[in-house]
């Protein structure tokens, strides 16, 4: 039988024809709207890169606002507009920049706006004609542009403060003045005490014709000014510690507990050879070899000199050295204390304090001018003292620094040497008879050693580790501990105690070197 049909043939004719056209006409709106889409995006992308050049305009004259040399050169600037144009072949345009200045109200007897307001506005035109802007809005103030340049000189003093709020610098037993100054009697029946500023921990006066009788504790910002005392303003360094004795034959720096040999005098030797600089130029700390014993003058005297081969002339350095003692005494407190819920009342409290070696007799009324209790106070106050065996001499040297690298730019500074003389009884030597000074030196803070140097130049030195002499030091230096030991004794090396058992930073490495002879 035959299938074929002529109709259904006729309605499948043309079909595909009309499928191709409609095709093509969606193919071609797709593309009108992919070359408009690639259009917007170049506008964008050029607005984009515009935008980034007028910004950095804007900027450039912001900067150049802030960037006034003197107060002058600021006051000068009135309220107003000013209109400059920019071209830039980075984004292909031409930019308006308006600068627009306006005073800040002053307040009654000002001269000058404290404060100006700056707006910026630039303006262009893109690819299609189209106004485009970005608008800056800030405030300048009237700061006076030393202020910022003084952020690049090099600190006096350390920003560290201890727990009574002051430098670590200044000593502990100073006694705070309340005006930010601090004072202390490096001598307690010295005439003459030391004013520090809380701030840098910087010696700011030398006050002499103190009385005798007067502690540290007792000093007040009356007792400085008083008849017959001289403040004079100074900037000075203090170099200090303590001198302990083991006289045993086999000498331990942990717990030494006896009496010094004699009496102790300090002496500071300065140097104002100009440290070595690096291939920049910049200041390094001195050489190896003045930390050496030949390098420095031999120790004949308690009267320090000064080397070297600069031009600066130091001020002699000025040392104290007393012998002292550890008392212990119960005093009263009143204050209560949680813990795990359970709350207790303390009524008494142990205190230490040190005194000079020369009272002999511990009693109340005899500790109480020390620690500052009245006499009448004294029996309350100071319960049951008794001396804890513990005897040294403190020492401390005032230095005077001087501009040693020749650059006023930075930090007053000293290169020195410390060293003990045998003022009575005693000498220095390596025989039976004499005694050895040893010095408490070691890398506390773990950074690698005292001092690290290269082809005979010292690139780091740290002071505070007490080395055998001070390369441009530029504040004071506490702790500088000694220990006298034998002749024929080595100085002790105890090894390093680590505070927190896992390698952090040590400050009970008791190791000693040999200091003199």
């Amino acid at each position: 039988m035959n299938s074929y049909s002529p109709s259904r043939r006729h309605a499948q004719r043309g079909i595909g024809l009309i499928e191709a056209l409609v095709s093509l006409l969606v193919l071609a709106l797709g593309m009108m709207s992919f070359a408009a889409l690639q259009a917007r995006l170049r506008l964008n992308s050029d607005v984009a890169k515009q935008r980034a050049e007028a910004v950095r305009l804007a900027q450039e004259q912001i900067e150049g606002f802030r960037s006034f040399g003197t107060l002058a050169t600021f006051d000068a600037v009135g309220s107003g507009s000013s209109t400059v144009t920019a071209s830039s072949i980075v984004s292909n345009a031409s930019y308006t920049i308006t600068r627009q200045v306006t005073d800040t109200p002053r307040a009654a007897g000002l001269t000058s706006a404290p404060v100006k307001n700056l707006l910026v506005t630039v303006t262009w035109n893109d690819r299609n004609g189209n106004a485009q802007s970005v608008i800056f809005r800030t405030i300048i103030a009237r700061s006076d542009p030393a202020i910022a340049a003084s952020l690049a000189l090099s600190p006096n003093g350390s920003p560290v403060r201890d727990l009574l709020g002051r430098d670590i610098q200044v000593p502990i037993p100073a006694r705070n003045l309340g005006d930010g100054t601090s004072a202390v009697k490096p001598l307690a029946d010295g005439t003459i005490a030391y004013v520090f500023n809380n701030d840098t921990g910087v010696v700011t006066q030398r006050c002499s014709g103190i009385s005798a009788s007067t502690v540290t504790n007792e000093l007040t910002l009356a007792t400085l000014s008083a008849a017959g005392v001289n403040c004079a303003n100074i900037f000075g360094y203090l170099v200090s510690g303590f001198i302990r004795t083991d006289a045993s034959n086999n000498p331990n720096a942990s717990n030494p507990n006896d009496w010094p040999p004699g009496s102790v005098a300090m002496r500071v030797d300065l140097d104002n050879t100009p440290p070595p600089v690096n291939a920049q130029g910049e200041p390094l700390p001195g050489t190896t070899q003045q930390l050496t014993a030949a390098y420095w003058p031999a120790i004949t005297s308690a009267t320090g000199t000064t080397i070297g081969s600069g031009s600066g002339t130091y001020t002699p350095a000025e040392c104290n050295a007393q012998a002292m003692q550890n008392v212990r005494y119960t005093a009263p407190v009143s204050f209560t204390q949680t813990n795990n819920g359970n709350t207790t009342t303390v009524t008494t409290t142990t205190v230490i304090a040190t005194i000079p070696l020369s009272v002999t007799s511990i009693t109340p009324s005899s500790v109480a001018p020390w620690v500052g209790v009245s006499a009448a106070n004294a029996a309350a106050q100071i319960v049951n003292p008794q001396w804890t065996g513990e005897r040294f001499v403190a020492y401390s040297c005032l230095i005077y620094p001087i501009d040693l690298d020749l650059n006023a730019s930075t930090a007053a500074a000293y290169t020195a040497r410390v060293a003990l003389w045998p003022a009575s009884d005693w000498t220095i030597g390596t025989g039976s008879s004499d005694w050895k000074v040893c010095r408490y030196s070691a890398d506390y803070n773990l950074n690698g050693g005292v001092y690290i140097s290269s082809g005979g130049v010292v690139t780091r030195i740290d002071n505070q580790e007490h080395t055998y002499a001070y390369l441009n030091a530029q504040r004071s230096l506490g702790n500088q501990n000694f220990l006298l030991v034998g002749g024929r004794e080595r100085c002790p090396t105890d090894g390093s105690v680590e505070v927190n058992g896992t390698g952090g930073e040590n400050y009970t490495d008791e190791t000693t070197v040999t200091h003199q002879p």
